[in-house]
C-alpha cells in the first residue's frame, strides 16, 4: 500500500474498496480502471458485493454454512483474495463448531473444559 501524509504529518496506508453489483466482478470497465490505477500506485483493491454479503448475513447460521459450503473456491476468493483451499475445513458444521475454541466457545475442547469446571464447582 502507498502511504499518504495527512495534515498531521502521519502516514496512513491506502487501499481501495470496490462495491460492485452481483454480476460486476467481470467485464466491468470502471473496476478495470480502478484496478489499473491502484496497481500503478501499488495499492490493493478489495472487490465486494455488499448485497450478497447482506443477504448472507440474514441467513440462519446453518443456512450460512450450507450456502458457503456450496460455493467453489473461485467464488469465495471474490470476497477476499486471501481465501484458499483450507477454508473448506471450516465450512462444515463440525469445522465451524471446532473453530470456536475459546472461553464460552462451542468447540469440543471448550465445552469439555466448561463442563469440568462446572463439575468442580458443584462437587
Amino acid at each position: 500500500m502507498i502511504p499518504l501524509s495527512d495534515s498531521f504529518g502521519t502516514i496512513k496506508p491506502v487501499m481501495f474498496l470496490a462495491n460492485v453489483d452481483e454480476k460486476g466482478f467481470k467485464n466491468n470497465l470502471l473496476l478495470d480502471d480502478l484496478n489499473s490505477y491502484a496497481s500503478s500506485i501499488n495499492c490493493p483493491v478489495v472487490n465486494v458485493c455488499a448485497k450478497i454479503e447482506s443477504d448472507i448475513s440474514e441467513l440462519e447460521d446453518e443456512e450460512k454454512l450450507l450456502f458457503l459450503s456450496e460455493l467453489d473456491l473461485e467464488v469465495l476468493q471474490k470476497f477476499s483474495g486471501s481465501i484458499d483451499q483450507s477454508v473448506f475445513k471450516y465450512l462444515t458444521l463440525k469445522g465451524s463448531v471446532q473453530s470456536r475454541n475459546h472461553f464460552g466457545g462451542t468447540s469440543f475442547t471448550a465445552v469439555k473444559s466448561a463442563l469440568k469446571k462446572a463439575h468442580q464447582k458443584l462437587a
